[in-house]
């Protein structure tokens, strides 16, 4: 009688027919490069809470001069390539159940920089601008749409999967309010609101414990007024404004971005795992700038002694 093994569940360290597609994803995506901005800017909207220093090294930099590690991302690359399907895909089904406009460009702001170009200060792409009929009351609306992962999913809603209970919801990003708030303000809307749907739905049993609507499952909206979505927007151009007079005074902005409360966060890109005893920076964990910044050093620094910056 043949020997019994117990099967080894373990998975293998290297799949070579599942994992295919991503790769063919991620190759697409190198190759093809950062997507165009709307208009020549020192930021786009999608910035939003983002690094100084990242936001001043990008306009600086040539972009084969950038150690780009979100090139070998190949799971984060296609995250993005599923939510761009599914993004196209929602835009497809407003535009045909209320009309209005998709992927709307706007500028906000100028900026003269040291080389003497001219260009907008913040600019980018509304996911959707338009009039709801039904929600009249609503007036002229900007909408953004953001897919997310369970995490950032049950974050925003306030549910807690693991032990079947409510938490308080958090809301959409801080980053994802200020985007749509600066799209909002450049396309003069009266409302904004932002979209989430999830990339693993809640479960049924869950769903019904919480009284949970099929729709509750896998996505969530929010509203906000010009008077909630305006001090956002106005708050981000100031600092766009101050990362555009740091670069005019020969200088590079340190490293502060805008956290989940809308607070002002210093970052040091040496210290993005928790086992280190800080907690762990996700921001500079994806920055596309991480190995240049390091190699810059901290706090704010002249251009003229930063390698590969002519200016």
């Amino acid at each position: 009688m043949a020997r019994y093994t117990a099967p080894s569940d373990y998975p293998v360290q290297h799949p070579i027919l599942t994992g295919v597609l991503a790769q063919m994803v991620a190759d697409a995506a190198r190759e093809e490069g950062r997507r165009e901005t709307a208009f020549p800017t020192l930021a786009r909207y999608s910035d939003a809470g983002k690094c100084a220093r990242a936001i001043g090294l990008t306009s600086l930099l040539d972009e084969g001069q950038i150690d780009d590690q979100a090139d070998e991302d190949v799971a984060g690359q296609f995250r993005m390539w599923i939510g761009k399907i599914l993004h196209e895909h929602v835009m497809g089904a407003i535009v045909a159940t209320y009309g209005g406009e998709v992927e709307v460009p706007s500028y906000l702001g100028a900026y003269k920089g040291p080389t003497g170009d001219v260009m907008a200060l913040e600019a980018g792409h509304a996911d959707w601008v338009g009039v709801v009929a039904s929600a009249s009351d609503l007036g002229r609306i900007t909408y953004e749409l953001k897919t997310e992962g369970s995490f950032g999913f049950d974050k925003a809603i306030g549910v807690n999967r693991k032990t079947y209970t409510r938490d308080i919801p958090h809301g959409p990003r801080a980053s994802t309010k200020i985007q749509g708030a600066m799209n909002a303000v450049a396309n003069d809307a009266d409302t904004l609101i932002l979209g989430s749907i999830a990339m693993d739905a809640i479960s049924v049993g869950l769903a019904e414990k919480l009284q949970m609507s099929a729709f509750d499952r896998i996505c969530a909206e929010w509203r906000y007024s010009r008077a909630e979505f305006a001090p956002w927007a106005k708050d981000e151009m100031a600092r766009a404004q101050f990362i555009a007079e740091q670069l005019n005074d020969g200088m590079l902005p340190d490293r502060v971005a805008i956290g989940d409360e809308m607070e002002p966060v210093a970052l040091d890109p040496t210290k993005v795992q928790s086992d280190t005893g800080v907690p762990k920076q996700w921001q500079c964990a994806y920055c596309r700038l991480r190995r240049v910044c390091v190699e810059i050093g901290p706090g704010p620094v002249q251009l003229a002694g930063v390698r590969g910056v002519t200016c």
